[in-house]
């Protein structure tokens, strides 16, 4: 098993921290004790995988008929609170949950063999049973939070295989499949081969070490991660900040992760980025927990990170719409921007842009400035405001730009504006840094000629419509008030073809001349964004009788949608229409994006 190297011996930490009596144990004995062993609120969840889970049937299974047993390192034990008939575990949650795992597989498996005594025997072990009616009376361990309710049901003497309508999905995902996992090896073993496995589980060997105190355990929480344990950042502050005694932190902390269930470590460097500046990953915890001591205080450290929770969540939003953001602007106490339409609804469809480009990197950025906005109490000046919602409108055609059409990553601007950060965070000056910020990516964009030629080479296809529908948006709606616009793009592809068509000018099908169908049918220059009922008048038309019909019965349509117009003067110059002129449109598409829309 990999995790078995990874702890150390007894001798190791009798230098690095008081103990009482560290003993080796079998599995048997350190169960038969009459205390429930219990995973503390600090703890990460449990997390194993079927590699763990198939490494420890395999090595069990190497150790079948054999005395001692499979040793599993070490157990280390919060006993401070023993007087209390129960005892936290400071580290081995992990493997003493899949143990147990593992006798509920054995248990059932000997159910199914029709050996109750068996099962019975097996059942004693997993909970503390009534001694006349054998039935459960209390969990013998008291599981991870995250998964307790399916564990408590699943231990139960009485439970068939069939969970309670209150335990939650995610505790049922993390752990049934392991159980599964485990009940399928058991059943290719008769009695004697079952039996034989069960006393290989409880030979297994370990050394248990009890720590008198809580803050002990905290400390070694922490530094058996130090040296080499798979725990995130996000275990190790959240046991920071228990051992800190933040109120109300079991309630804050589950609203964070709530915010960024499977995004942790990234949303917590996005909040250091944000406040301090660039940090390496692995510099991340000590930064964090640097800052609680030296610029705030631990309780004020989860405030701000609740609150930068929320907008992390905000930015990753799929259902993500104006009025949500006016309502978190609200909430962040910017009334400048969240009492005019025109500037949230900016900030909303730069954010709308950035999470359709998968760019991350700005979030830190502009979350900066929003604090520097408050900081500088600048949170009813209009000028200000309208310079945070250009900033946005800067990040977003900047990312179009470099990232979204020529395929740069995110990666190349996350020093820069690591340090645009830092800067907020300590200017005088609004105007002028986010003027900095714009210089810098100005800097940096792509040169002109360069978009232009991977611009003109987008296509049609259904990966490629979010991108298209984005296109179509900003140039239909450039110079109309934000109050005003016709909404084309949303980011995902179903919602938009609900609502609206790309149509091809040029038809796919249909009756014109196939002879002299072009050769660039599918080129951002022969598309177009209409609604879909204007779309089904066009059908596969010719594009001459397209052209009538936007002069005619589908004028206020043209009139909505200024690329319609702009088609019908193309094809009244040339009088056709063909890859040439495809070509054309679409380079003059780009040059106008980069030099008017786009512009930074």
């Amino acid at each position: 098993m990999n995790e078995v190297p990874r702890f150390f011996s007894a001798t190791f930490f009798c230098y690095l921290v008081p103990m009482i009596d560290p003993q080796e144990l079998s599995l048997s004995d350190l169960l038969a004790a009459d205390h429930q062993f219990v995973v503390p609120e600090y703890q990460r969840p449990y997390a194993w995988t079927s590699r763990q889970v198939d490494e420890l049937l395999g090595d069990l299974e190497g150790y079948v008929g054999r005395d001692p047993g499979l040793y599993l390192g070490t157990i280390i034990l919060d006993a401070s609170k023993k007087s209390h008939k129960r005892i936290g575990i400071v580290d081995g949650q992990q493997r003493l949950t899949s143990l147990f795992l593992l006798l509920m597989a054995c248990r059932d498996r000997a159910k199914e063999l029709q050996q109750p005594n068996m099962a019975m025997a097996t059942q004693q072990v997993i909970t503390f049973t009534h001694k006349i009616t054998m039935q459960s009376i209390g969990m013998r361990l008291l599981a991870s939070p995250s998964v307790q309710e399916a564990y408590d049901a699943m231990a139960s003497s009485d439970w068939n295989g069939i969970f309670p309508k209150k335990v939650g999905k995610r505790a049922i995902n993390r752990i049934f499949p392991i159980y599964k996992l485990m009940l399928s090896v058991m059943k290719a073993k008769d009695i004697s081969a079952l039996m034989a496995f069960q006393q290989a589980i409880y030979n297994t060997r370990v050394i248990r070490i009890n720590i008198d105190s809580d803050e002990e355990a905290f400390s070694i929480f922490e530094r058996t991660n130090d040296r080499g344990l798979d725990l995130e950042v996000s275990d190790l502050l959240k046991n920071y900040l228990h051992q800190q005694e933040v109120p109300e932190i079991k309630t804050i902390w589950k609203e964070i992760r709530n915010n960024a269930p499977q995004s942790m470590p990234k949303m917590l460097r996005g909040f250091y980025v944000s406040r301090e500046g660039s940090v390496q990953k692995a510099e991340l915890y000590k930064k964090l927990r640097s800052y609680a001591v030296k610029q705030v205080t631990p309780a004020q450290l989860a405030t701000e990170l609740r609150e930068y929770s929320v907008f992390f969540a905000l930015t990753r939003d799929t259902g993500l719409g104006a009025d949500k953001v006016r309502e978190f602007l609200k909430d962040f106490e910017l009334p400048a921007v969240s009492g005019n339409q025109d500037r949230y609804t900016q900030v909303f469809l730069s954010l709308q842009a950035l999470r359709a480009f998968n760019v991350t990197q700005a979030q830190p950025l502009v979350f900066a400035a929003m604090l520097a906005l408050r900081r500088l109490k600048l949170i009813q000046d209009a000028s200000a405001a309208n310079q945070f919602s250009r900033l946005l409108k800067s990040l977003e055609n900047f990312h179009f730009i470099n990232t979204s059409v020529c395929s740069h990553t995110g990666n190349e601007v996350e020093k820069v504006y690591a340090d645009m950060c830092e800067k907020f965070g300590t200017t005088e000056d609004f105007a002028k840094q986010t003027e900095e910020v714009s210089i810098q990516l100005r800097a940096r964009l792509t040169p002109e000629a360069t978009f232009v030629s991977l611009f003109r080479e987008i296509e049609y296809a259904r990966k490629t419509i979010p991108q298209l529908a984005y296109v179509f948006d900003r140039i239909n709606n450039f110079g109309r008030p934000l109050g005003d616009r016709q909404q084309i793009f949303f980011p995902h592809p179903n919602v938009f073809k609900k609502s609206l068509n790309i149509e091809h000018i040029w038809p796919q099908n249909g009756t014109q001349d196939s002879k002299l169908r072009p050769l660039k049918i599918n080129n951002i220059g022969n598309l177009l964004v209409i609604s879909r009922q204007a779309n089904s008048k066009l059908s596969n038309k010719p594009v001459a009788d397209k052209v009538s019909l936007f002069r005619g019965e589908l004028k206020n349509v043209a009139g909505a949608y200024p690329t319609i117009g702009e088609v019908c003067k193309l094809y009244d110059q040339h009088n056709s229409w063909d890859d040439k002129i495809i070509i054309e449109r679409a380079t003059k598409l780009g040059e106008l994006g980069y030099k008017q829309i786009w512009k930074i």
